[in-house]
């Protein structure tokens, strides 16, 4: 991909700098500008009008597969107009390549498509070079304005943590190198000095935290430079006010007296929630601009807990201020999943209890929690992944469609579903726990501390059930684990088995896969003719209707967090978890974590790493009706297969 990024002085005339005057006329040009070899040249001069001038011959853009122009704040070229046939406007919409939104007040967007193939023939001269470009390349270009009107202060706490260093940061980064972060930003770093004594500024914080993480994402050395400009290092100390103080100071001086956007990540522990939004309220507030926070799980880890925290932070902001984050639901894949159901019509009815015998989502990590153990066992299986990601995957799946795509439309029908969840029996559920857990010395210290050995779930499968017209009595299978076979979410529909004495006899259900990670994608099990000579009317076999999604995309697709604190910047709050969201979700598994974690609670099961989990894992799913099949459609039980 050839990227030319020529957000240069403000007096930098573009339409100069990059398109030189027409060719007609002049046919050493024409041969200069569609030689073979590649040719930059930039002059700068007092002489002419144009200060700085910029050409670039078409080979350049020639040999690149896709082309990306960033220009100033100048007024640009306008592409010629003509009338198109319906099959130039067919081609049209296939050489415009997607481009992130810069804003609706900074950006102006701007694709073009050649008029004429005559000009790749040399039968005539181009109209203009960028009709030669357009026509066998992806070309757009993106006009970034600065905007004179607002100021936007992204400002992280804990931004020595790990969890800053390993996603927010990078993420940020990669914002920054995409060219979608707003014109005016200044990124500030907070955190406490007395806990990070090597972290005085931004500069220590790169070289001490930060780069190692932000180097995997550059592509030159001068990306890092860049970014570091903007960095900004304020130290907080949240026992002493008069540094929040100090900060709010430093962000009114970044605003230089323009509207004072502020966007607050809390990457702190929880009991730090409380504090933080507290000081944001009283001391941090902006005169003018919009305040946003964004905040971790976990949100509380029972329904007490998360109630107080949802008031403790509604004291102080209001809901449309809260961004609560679960980083599942920006995966590209579960991005899809509102628009698999209800942007295809014939689908609609496809995911209904006539239809589906069971929903089954499984989520499995390959490693165990070495390094972490001490914080998992304060959590467990069903709070850190089942309880959150799973169940909000499943409203996706499970829901009714919104009313409309506004934010809150959609995160109404998430909640509905969720209240008409049954609360999760014991009996129902099976929890385990892999061998070598008790060794971890960080466990042993706990074991220690309470005098007997930790039950904390490693692993666990549940059945649910799901009280309304599209889902009655269809079995609703969630399975986690960690220190399993593999690393996997996928959710499952399996349809309904036609009858035995059905057309084609006794057959594999049909089912439909959705493939969170990895290598995301969508595929349906179906039934189809099996070919050959000899094959008898009456034979089918099983194969595979591939719908994966990444075939046609260019280029890297955003990580979770990208995705996520760009919409806050966007103040698109539809992949973010409302209150009411994640009180319902403790609502359907305190009775069960409440009855695992009693004194007299028997043990989890035992499992061998690298397995599937204990045994009595699959005798629960396998009451259910759960039937697996192998690639060729034998059936089997639920142990039979490794996948």
């Amino acid at each position: 991909m050839l990227v030319m990024d020529l957000t240069g002085p403000p007096e930098f005339d573009a339409e100069g700098g990059i398109f030189p005057d027409w060719y007609a006329g002049h046919p050493e040009r024409w041969h200069a500008a569609s030689s073979k070899h590649l040719q930059v040249l930039c002059t700068e001069t007092g002489e002419f009008e144009v200060p700085r001038r910029i050409s670039v011959n078409l080979a350049a853009f020639r040999n690149a597969q896709n082309v990306v122009i960033f220009l100033g704040d100048k007024e640009t070229w306008n592409a010629p107009e003509s009338p198109k046939s319906s099959h130039e406007e067919c081609n049209e919409q296939r050489s415009s390549m997607p481009v992130s939104d810069f804003g609706r007040s900074r950006a102006k967007l701007r694709f073009s498509r050649s008029l004429s193939q005559k000009n790749l023939e040399g039968k005539e001269a181009a109209d203009t070079p960028l009709d030669f470009i357009t026509e066998f390349r992806y070309v757009c270009t993106a006009q970034v304005r600065r905007d004179v009107d607002t100021h936007l202060n992204l400002v992280v706490f804990g931004a020595a943590g790990d969890l800053a260093k390993k996603k927010t940061f990078p993420s940020i980064f990669q914002l920054h190198l995409n060219r979608v972060l707003p014109s005016n930003i200044s990124v500030v770093a907070c955190d406490d000095p007395g806990y990070h004594s090597h972290i005085s500024d931004a500069q220590t914080l790169l070289q001490n935290r930060l780069k190692p993480y932000l180097e995997k994402e550059c592509s030159k050395p001068s990306d890092l430079r860049e970014f570091a400009e903007n960095l900004q290092f304020v130290p907080v100390n949240f026992k002493d006010v008069t540094t929040v103080r100090t900060l709010h100071q430093h962000l009114r001086s970044n605003a230089k007296g323009l509207a004072d956007n502020r966007i607050f990540y809390l990457a702190l522990p929880p009991f730090l929630f409380h504090t933080a939004v507290k000081f944001i309220r009283e001391e941090c507030w902006p005169d003018k601009g919009y305040t946003r926070v964004i905040v971790e799980k976990p949100f509380g880890r029972d329904l007490a807990s998360a109630r107080d925290l949802s008031s403790q932070v509604s004291e102080y902001l209001q809901e449309s201020q809260v961004y609560r984050i679960d980083h599942y639901l920006a995966k590209n894949m579960v991005l899809n999943i509102l628009a698999l159901r209800f942007a295809n019509r014939e689908l609609g009815r496809l995911f209904h209890a006539d239809n589906v015998s069971i929903v089954r989502i499984t989520f499995k990590e390959d490693i165990n929690v070495a390094g972490r153990a001490g914080y998992f066992d304060g959590y467990g299986i069903i709070r850190d992944v089942m309880q959150n990601h799973l169940l909000q995957l499943l409203t996706l799946v499970l829901m009714e469609a919104p009313a409309s795509l506004d934010p809150e439309d959609v995160r109404d029908e998430k909640v509905k579903v969720l209240k008409q969840f049954r609360t999760v029996k014991r009996e129902e559920c099976v929890v385990g726990q892999y061998n070598g857990y008790q060794d971890d010395p960080a466990i042993q210290a706990i074991n220690e501390k309470q005098g007997y050995k930790s039950k904390c779930p490693t692993f666990a499968a549940c059945v649910l059930h799901l009280d309304n017209e599209r889902w009655s009595n269809v079995p609703i299978i969630m399975k986690a684990g960690k220190s399993l076979e593999r690393r996997s979410t996928i959710v499952r529909l399996q349809f309904k088995k036609a009858p035995p004495n059905s057309l084609f006899g006794d057959q594999p259900q049909n089912e439909l896969v959705i493939r969170i990670q990895p290598d995301e994608a969508i595929y349906y099990r179906i039934l189809a003719k099996t070919p050959g000579l000899s094959a008898r009317a009456h034979e089918v076999q099983r194969t595979i209707l591939d719908l994966d999604l990444r075939k046609d995309e260019v280029g890297r697709l955003p990580d979770a967090y990208e995705k996520l604190i760009h919409d806050v910047i966007q103040g698109e709050s539809h992949n973010f978890v409302r209150a009411d969201e994640v009180e319902e979700g403790w609502r359907i598994f305190e009775p069960l974590l409440q009855s695992l974690e009693t004194p007299s609670a028997p043990h989890p099961f035992p499992y061998a790493q690298g397995t599937r989990g204990p045994p009595e894992a699959d005798e629960l799913i396998n009451g259910t009706g759960y039937r697996r099949y192998t690639a060729t459609g034998v059936q089997g039980l639920a142990q039979d297969f490794h996948h």
